[in-house]
């Protein structure tokens, strides 16, 4: 299932990204009727909520691509960051900060996360993905895909969802 952020797409209300966390695990709980594994994933921001997510007990784990440690982080790290993300959040306040702390949220996580990030990516800078791999530790898998930018649009985006699909499956094989 995919669905859209309030305030993204057809969705109603005003995007907040200090909610993103609340409205993912609602969708989840909706879809535990259906099935008993649900993993939490999304590129960029998207990725950074799905990781502080996957600490929710209803999800299985996360799927992450291109996520920034921290708000405090990517601001530092990307001259642009602020005037992207306040376009779509507003002035960013104290509870975005905190809702977005991907590397203090998730550090010593102990649920199968896929982190992986392009060692091109000029948007979100691959240290990223390494710093939050490390902080959650054993559980994390960290995937460089080389040459690969911020959406991955310049590399062989099959072999990427292989290597997704190939991770899941094996996540699904080792429950049982």
């Amino acid at each position: 299932m995919r669905f859209q952020q309030r305030g993204y797409g057809d969705s109603t209300g005003r995007s907040d990204l200090s909610v993103w966390v609340e409205d993912m695990t609602a969708c989840a709980s909706v879809l535990k009727t259906a099935t008993n594994r649900i993993w939490a994933a999304g590129q960029s921001t998207g990725g950074t909520m799905s990781l502080i997510a996957a600490t929710q007990a209803c999800f299985a784990g996360a799927v992450s691509l291109a996520p920034f440690c921290s708000l405090e982080q990517i601001l530092r790290d990307n001259a642009e960051a602020r005037s992207i993300l306040e376009s779509r959040f507003g002035p960013l306040q104290e509870k975005h900060h905190r809702a977005a702390d991907a590397l203090t949220l998730t550090h010593g996580m102990n649920k199968p996360v896929l982190l992986i990030h392009g060692t091109d990516d000029r948007t979100v800078p691959i240290a990223h993905g390494k710093q939050l791999a490390e902080g959650i530790g054993a559980s994390a898998k960290f995937v460089p895909v080389e040459g690969g930018e911020h959406h991955l649009r310049n590399v062989n985006r099959r072999a990427v969802i292989e290597t997704i699909v190939a991770w899941l499956n094996a996540q699904d094989r080792h429950s049982q």
